[in-house]
């Protein structure tokens, strides 16, 4: 080993194995500084990757409360529609009703004025017509039409002549 060391000092001269101990130096140096480079980029994908998973995961984090929310808005729905429905029953149960109110009232009318007294004054047959429009708007049929043509058609009195 001592003659290796012997044979390689007189084999080269000082200068040549400082430059030789500068270039591998500076190799060396080249070689630690792409090595970090290539760390620095892996660790900026690391990074990304990290910070694209989080937000990956915030944007699912939202859609799964998004969801949760329609879900309640649906039920919130399903729960006014029930309502409304329940409404529109009532509000068909109450219009016919009404209707048959309306068609008993002008029978009644009918009968007493047309059946019993044979005249009619303006402000009674006013209320009669008040309520036959309404009758029509609810649906009513033609049977009554008949009765208010025979309403309308008796002579016309001055003054009030049911108390009722």
């Amino acid at each position: 080993m001592i003659n290796m060391t012997i044979d390689f000092f007189q084999k080269y001269t000082i200068e040549d194995i400082i430059i030789a101990v500068i270039v591998i130096v500076s190799v060396a140096k080249t070689i630690a500084t792409f090595v970090d480079w290539i760390k620095g980029k892996i660790n900026n994908g690391k990074k990304e990757a990290v910070q694209q998973n989080q937000e990956m995961q915030n944007t699912l984090n939202n859609f799964s409360v998004c969801k949760h929310n329609i879900e309640k808005i649906v039920q919130q729905m399903d729960a006014l529609t029930d309502k409304v429905n329940t409404i529109d029953e009532a509000v068909k149960d109450l219009t016919e009703s009404d209707k048959e109110d309306i068609k008993a009232y002008i029978t009644n009318r009918y009968r007493y004025f047309v059946k019993d007294i044979g005249h009619i004054d303006e402000f009674t047959l006013d209320c009669i017509e008040k309520r036959y429009i309404r009758y029509k708007k609810e649906g009513g049929n033609s049977f009554i039409e008949e009765l208010m043509a025979q309403i309308r058609a008796l002579p016309r009195d001055t003054g009030i002549s049911d108390p009722s």
